[in-house]
Protein backbone atom coordinates (compact mmCIF):
# COMPACT_ATOMS: atom_id res chain seq x y z
CA UNK A 1 0.00 0.00 0.00
CA UNK A 2 1.44 3.40 -1.02
CA UNK A 3 1.81 6.14 1.53
CA UNK A 4 -1.30 8.27 0.18
CA UNK A 5 -3.46 5.13 0.25
CA UNK A 6 -2.44 4.51 3.64
CA UNK A 7 -3.12 7.59 4.63
CA UNK A 8 -6.62 7.59 2.88
CA UNK A 9 -7.37 4.26 4.63
CA UNK A 10 -6.26 6.54 8.35
CA UNK A 11 -8.64 9.18 7.52
CA UNK A 12 -11.51 7.08 6.50
CA UNK A 13 -11.50 4.84 9.66
CA UNK A 14 -11.17 7.59 11.84
CA UNK A 15 -14.24 9.27 10.12
CA UNK A 16 -15.82 6.21 10.40
CA UNK A 17 -15.27 5.91 13.82
CA UNK A 18 -15.94 9.72 14.84
CA UNK A 19 -19.51 9.64 12.67
CA UNK A 20 -20.87 6.43 14.56
CA UNK A 21 -20.11 7.55 17.57
CA UNK A 22 -21.38 11.26 16.82
CA UNK A 23 -19.66 12.57 20.51
CA UNK A 24 -21.35 15.69 20.49
CA UNK A 25 -24.62 14.73 18.74
CA UNK A 26 -24.24 16.91 15.68
CA UNK A 27 -24.77 14.25 13.15
CA UNK A 28 -28.00 13.30 15.23
CA UNK A 29 -29.05 16.91 15.50
CA UNK A 30 -28.73 16.84 11.13
CA UNK A 31 -25.61 18.38 10.76
CA UNK A 32 -24.29 18.01 7.20
CA UNK A 33 -22.63 14.38 7.01
CA UNK A 34 -18.32 16.07 7.05
CA UNK A 35 -19.27 17.52 10.41
CA UNK A 36 -16.73 15.78 11.50
CA UNK A 37 -14.00 15.70 8.92
CA UNK A 38 -11.86 18.66 10.17
CA UNK A 39 -11.32 16.18 13.21
CA UNK A 40 -11.12 13.21 11.48
CA UNK A 41 -8.39 14.60 9.44
CA UNK A 42 -6.54 15.85 12.97
CA UNK A 43 -6.34 12.65 14.21
CA UNK A 44 -5.06 11.07 10.95
CA UNK A 45 -1.98 13.49 10.48
CA UNK A 46 -1.35 12.84 14.47
CA UNK A 47 -1.82 8.62 13.60
CA UNK A 48 0.49 9.07 10.46
CA UNK A 49 3.36 11.03 12.68
CA UNK A 50 2.77 8.66 15.57
CA UNK A 51 3.28 5.70 13.02
CA UNK A 52 6.42 7.42 11.74
CA UNK A 53 8.18 7.94 14.99
CA UNK A 54 7.40 4.09 15.78
CA UNK A 55 8.73 2.71 12.54
CA UNK A 56 5.69 2.03 11.13
CA UNK A 57 3.83 0.43 14.04
CA UNK A 58 0.34 2.13 14.65
CA UNK A 59 -0.11 3.63 17.47
CA UNK A 60 -1.49 2.02 20.57
CA UNK A 61 -5.10 2.79 21.72
CA UNK A 62 -3.52 4.86 24.52
CA UNK A 63 -1.93 7.15 22.30
CA UNK A 64 -4.85 7.08 19.91
CA UNK A 65 -6.73 8.48 23.29
CA UNK A 66 -4.24 11.08 23.96
CA UNK A 67 -4.73 12.56 20.11
CA UNK A 68 -8.41 12.51 20.46
CA UNK A 69 -8.03 14.18 23.76
CA UNK A 70 -6.47 17.26 22.61
CA UNK A 71 -8.53 17.42 18.97
CA UNK A 72 -11.29 17.42 20.99
CA UNK A 73 -10.53 20.26 23.19
CA UNK A 74 -8.95 22.27 20.51
CA UNK A 75 -12.25 21.93 18.21
CA UNK A 76 -14.96 21.88 20.57
CA UNK A 77 -13.71 22.90 23.96
CA UNK A 78 -12.19 24.24 26.43
CA UNK A 79 -13.42 21.59 28.21
CA UNK A 80 -13.82 21.54 31.59
CA UNK A 81 -11.97 18.17 33.81
CA UNK A 82 -15.31 17.73 34.55
CA UNK A 83 -16.55 18.06 31.04
CA UNK A 84 -14.15 16.14 29.38
CA UNK A 85 -14.42 13.68 31.70
CA UNK A 86 -17.81 13.02 29.77
CA UNK A 87 -16.45 12.37 26.87
CA UNK A 88 -14.36 9.97 28.07
CA UNK A 89 -15.96 6.64 27.81
CA UNK A 90 -17.25 7.93 23.95
CA UNK A 91 -12.99 9.09 23.32
CA UNK A 92 -12.53 5.40 24.46
CA UNK A 93 -14.86 3.47 22.25
CA UNK A 94 -13.30 5.73 19.66
CA UNK A 95 -10.01 5.07 19.91
CA UNK A 96 -10.63 1.09 20.26
CA UNK A 97 -12.33 1.49 17.04
CA UNK A 98 -9.75 3.16 14.96
CA UNK A 99 -7.60 0.49 16.33
CA UNK A 100 -9.40 -2.38 15.34
CA UNK A 101 -10.29 -0.97 12.13
CA UNK A 102 -6.40 -0.33 11.51
CA UNK A 103 -5.84 -3.81 12.44
CA UNK A 104 -3.77 -3.82 15.46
Amino acid sequence: MTKPESAERIKRAVQSALDREDMEGLLALGAPADEYEPEAQLVADAINILSEDACRVPPTASQLLESLRQVWQRMFGPFSQQDLAKREPALRRVAADIVRALGQ
